[in-house]
């Protein structure tokens, strides 16, 4: 198998060559007696010839056999490419001249007023109604414009909203997964607390550990000691109760809601609206080093007042 492969491959290649090609159906035509001797001759008409014998005496010879074919096909090897040249050129030629005529009778025609402004009508209808596709259509690529930009503010927009959604959802998550106040409710907040129009205001203070401290400027002194501290993960909530470090019995007690990692709301004694927004934080939720961070107020709308 691998030897006929071998051979098949060059035979393959030859057979594919134009020149062989050409030299094979040259000979062919050129030597058409023998082909008519094998084909249609019978035994008796050799004589004492066998049919070999008989073709090489009468039809093989080097002219016919090798010198006319081999020139016949490199003749056609290299004319017939020029021959089909000059062909196309005149073809081409030809159509030239017909277009050159058409145009020379059309410009020396008389046409007839009527015939003439009809056709300015039917030319001037047509360039209307081109003028008016253009419109059309300069007013769709402008809207697909509009449309595009769009998407593309939208999609900036939406890169946005899920950049402010991660980092609400990390800093939430961060608050559930603490359950001590040293790592929830720590460092400077600004309390404001409204009961009526007259009895409302803030302050600010420090959660240090469990002591509720107000600072004043540059002093800070405390005022509460923070009890029964529970963070409810499950329903986002925090309860403790506030109580006066000068009179054990005056005891606050405050029901807030997570807003944010940076904001608490919700009533005290039931009655006062407070909310809790972060100035600054103590502890890492992962340690129980304490460590201090400089924030800045995050503004939150409530969906509630949407």
């Amino acid at each position: 198998m691998e030897l006929l492969k071998s051979l098949n491959t060059p035979i393959a290649e030859r057979a594919r060559s134009p020149f062989y090609g050409s030299f094979v159906i040259t000979w062919l035509i050129w030597n058409w007696k023998i082909i008519l001797t094998v084909l249609f001759l019978r035994k008796k008409d050799f004589g004492d010839l066998n049919l070999v014998q008989f073709i090489s005496t009468n039809y093989i010879n080097v002219l016919d056999s090798l010198v006319w074919p081999l020139l016949i096909s490199l003749g056609c090897i290299f004319l017939l490419p020029v021959v089909d040249y000059w062909i196309m050129w005149y073809s081409e030629y030809q159509k030239k001249r017909r277009v050159d005529k058409k145009i020379k009778i059309g410009r020396e025609s008389f046409v007839q007023g009527d015939v003439y402004y009809d056709l300015k009508l039917r030319f001037e209808e047509e360039r209307s109604s081109i003028l008016k596709l253009t419109e059309e259509l300069n007013k769709e690529i402008a809207a697909s414009k509009a449309i595009s930009m769009r998407k593309k503010e939208l999609e900036e927009d939406n890169k946005d909203l899920k950049f402010k959604k991660d980092d609400f959802e990390e800093k939430y998550e961060r608050v559930l997964n603490s359950d001590s106040i040293k790592q929830v409710f720590q460092g400077r907040w600004t309390l404001d607390y409204f009961h009526s129009e007259t009895v409302k205001g803030s302050e600010e203070i420090n959660m240090a550990g469990y002591s509720y401290r107000v600072i004043n400027n540059t002093d800070e002194f405390p005022k509460y000691d923070i009890n029964l501290f529970v963070f409810d993960k499950e329903h986002r909530k925090i309860s403790f109760v506030k109580t006066d470090v000068n009179d054990k019995s005056l005891n606050l007690i405050n029901n807030l809601t997570i807003i944010s990692d940076d904001k608490f709301e919700g009533r005290e004694n039931g009655t006062t609206k407070v909310t809790y927004t972060r100035r600054k934080f103590i502890g890492n939720p992962n340690t129980e080093n304490i460590n201090v961070r400089d924030t800045l107020e995050v503004k939150i709308i409530d969906s509630s007042k949407k």
